[in-house]
């Protein structure tokens, strides 16, 4: 099964430099939001000034940040400066903090925000956001032992020393911890709860995107049906292994692309959502108290809001 493409050829990067044609879109979407998808390191208000700046090109001329893209259509231009500081920044809004003690922090990460910083060391991140409240000598991911997709929203748990650190992440390694995502996918599945062991790789084609493939490494997902609406299909995924998108990959692989999802789904702007709709609505784990506990974080508010138009 074949997995559509934002674009058909790859983004070429010199120099910074990037240009590809867009392919399989099903409605036209908004300059902006397609760089903000397809370059996700990269948040959607540095596109915007990007483009805004005339540092991106639609079909070869200046356009606004609202400018719509087609099918065929081409985009140039350069990617966002990067800064070249160790500075990590807090983000406007701070993540809900749900529970926290001398080893750990929970939070409930907001859509849009970044795990941690990659190469752009000075973007709003949750290690940044919490780094005064962490021992941890490492520059861009202090604290952090598992992550979530920056428009994937809920419960994260952090370590705030290097001790806490290390017990951590020897239970994720071990997949002794248990993660629960609620996501709303196009269609309807075939069966009411099922097993999913399907092996991701990267794809050599497109490095930003994962894919089923028999040379992947082990990927295992349990999904069961929370609602079913007309077009669309509630579900809860448990996931017992930790890939790169996992559960984007997987669902798309079956024909039930994750609503929202650009990059894996049906590559068709949805007005009800800018991002994913995936949610990471429950985390257990044992603490270096020795205490196993559960953590939940309710839906986000505009994904509830997104269920409430649904029929």
């Amino acid at each position: 099964m074949r997995l559509a493409a934002i674009y058909n050829t790859m983004p070429k990067k010199l120099n910074n430099s990037f240009k590809f044609v867009a392919s399989d879109l099903n409605s036209k979407i908004r300059l902006d939001l397609l760089l903000a998808n397809n370059f996700d390191k990269f948040s959607r208000s540095q596109w915007t000034d990007q483009v805004t700046r005339g540092n991106v090109k639609l079909n070869n001329r200046i356009v606004k940040p609202s400018a719509k893209v087609s099918n065929q259509d081409t985009v140039s231009g350069y990617l966002p400066e990067i800064d070249s500081s160790n500075k990590l920044t807090s983000p406007d809004v701070m993540p809900k903090v749900l529970y926290k003690d001398d080893d750990v922090i929970v939070i409930n990460k907001p859509a849009g925000l970044l795990s941690h910083a990659l190469s752009n060391k000075s973007a709003n991140s949750v290690a940044g956001a919490f780094s005064s409240e962490v021992k941890d000598k490492d520059p861009l991911r202090a604290g952090i032992v598992h992550r979530l997709d920056k428009q994937t929203s809920g419960v994260m748990i952090l370590a705030r020393n290097i001790q806490a650190k290390k017990f951590l992440q020897d239970q994720f390694k071990s997949r002794k911890v248990k993660k629960v995502y609620t996501a709303l996918v196009h269609g309807h599945l075939q069966s009411n709860e099922a097993r999913l062991e399907l092996p991701i790789a990267r794809s050599n084609n497109n490095p930003q995107k994962m894919i089923i493939s028999k040379q992947g490494k082990p990927a295992i997902s349990e999904y069961n049906i929370i609602k079913q609406y007309q077009d669309y299909t509630l579900v809860s995924v448990k996931i017992m292994t930790g890939r790169t998108h996992q559960i984007r990959v997987q669902m798309a692989y079956i024909g039930n692309p994750v609503a929202g999802d650009l990059l894996y789904g049906h590559n068709k702007y949805d007005p009800l959502i800018d991002r994913q709709f995936l949610h990471a609505s429950e985390l257990t784990i044992e603490l270096p108290s020795k205490h196993k506990k559960t953590f939940r974080a309710p839906l986000a508010d505009d994904l509830k809001a997104i269920l409430k138009d649904l029929k």
